[in-house]
């Protein structure tokens, strides 16, 4: 649990430093330049974890969930893959439904799958 919590926590981060500092809050062209780009630098440096789908994922938790209180309310409870299913649904409201669920009834992301008709 405690890897999860850090491992959440620090592609939170990694994804609004993307967001904030490379993008500089912008996607068009130059997004879909530059992550290519950062994903093979990362995994050179740090090894796996940084795909192109996965710093995607980071910079749309960052999105989802701007600020990390928010994050870190959750981590306790939630997977990394629990939160690169969620951050996917369309609304807050569908989101705040699934966290709770997946927090109070202890979903595995294979019962959040199940509920959400998706596959993993």
């Amino acid at each position: 649990q405690a890897i999860n919590v850090g491992l959440t926590a620090t592609y939170w981060n990694i994804g609004k430093r993307i967001n904030q500092e490379i993008l500089n809050s912008k996607r068009a062209g130059y997004g879909k330049q530059i992550i290519p780009v950062l994903s093979k630098q990362l995994t050179e440096e740090f090894g796996k974890g940084f795909s192109d789908k996965n710093l995607r994922h980071m910079m749309k938790l960052n999105e989802v969930f701007p600020e990390i209180q928010i994050v870190s309310s959750l981590i306790r409870k939630l997977s990394w893959t629990h939160f690169t299913i969620i951050i996917y649904l369309k609304t807050e409201l569908e989101r705040g439904f699934y966290e709770e669920m997946c927090r109070v009834e202890e979903w595995s992301v294979r019962v959040l799958c199940r509920n959400l008709k998706v596959g993993l």
